[in-house]
């Protein structure tokens, strides 16, 4: 979690010695520090079986509603609004992404590198495609572009690419932190939606004159900021 809450003092990449709104040192000890990472036990490493539990009843939940939802995720938890947009858009109205962690095909390693994730693409369980998809070993993936730290490569499908119709269904927005790893690579979830038939947004931050962010950019200092965009 310290190369999230304080990514400076390893400068990974080269974006992370912008980051400045972690409330506190981002380290074991920091009372702010010791408290949030508390929150996030127990996480799952059971992609596969989080994401079929949320499916079995998330549409349900939402038709409970009476009206169309925004459904506001961040990092892993977006694979969520991916879901219930692919088994459900008739009931949702926006998908708001803080730091998708939905990179296409891949799992960026700290440094250069990494390992194959996110079969279905963006998600570990079916979606719908078009044409349509029976087994996720019928996506060919291609690398796209030189990888540096400051800017990754991404993995692409292979043209022609298959198309994501009901996915595409929602308006998809992202937001990433002008100091978060996320900066190296978020690009590729939308160039990922665009090549799949999609009209994703991507607000980076820094260029709404919001700065220092890293990762968990919604407990920061600055938070109040960047709901203000959100609520907009």
């Amino acid at each position: 979690m310290k190369f999230f809450t304080s990514p400076e003092n390893y400068e990974t990449y080269p974006q992370a010695k912008l980051h400045t709104q972690w409330p506190g040192t981002g380290a074991d000890g920091d009372p702010v520090y010791d408290q949030f990472k508390k929150s996030l036990i127990p996480l799952t490493t059971n992609f596969v079986g989080q994401e079929n539990a949320l499916r079995a009843g998330g549409c349900e939940l939402l038709s409970l509603l009476g009206e169309k939802a925004f459904l506001i995720s961040h990092s892993l938890g977006s694979r969520s609004p991916l879901l219930l947009s692919n088994d459900c858009p008739e009931y949702i109205a926006g998908s708001i992404n803080l730091e998708a962690a939905t990179s296409p095909f891949w799992s960026y390693a700290e440094g250069l590198g990494g390992y194959a994730g996110s079969p279905w693409g963006l998600t570990n369980t079916p979606v719908t495609y078009d044409p349509p998809v029976s087994d996720p070993s019928e996506l060919e993936s291609e690398s796209v572009d030189e990888e540096t730290l400051a800017h990754r490569n991404c993995y692409l499908q292979v043209e022609p690419a298959r198309k994501l119709p009901q996915i595409n269904k929602v308006p998809y927005l992202l937001l990433t932190g002008e100091a978060s790893v996320h900066i190296t690579y978020d690009h590729c979830v939308i160039d990922f939606l665009k090549q799949a038939g999609g009209k994703p947004e991507w607000i980076k931050l820094a260029d709404w004159g919001i700065k220092g962010n890293g990762h968990f950019l919604h407990v920061e200092k600055n938070n109040m900021q960047i709901s203000g965009i959100v609520d907009a």
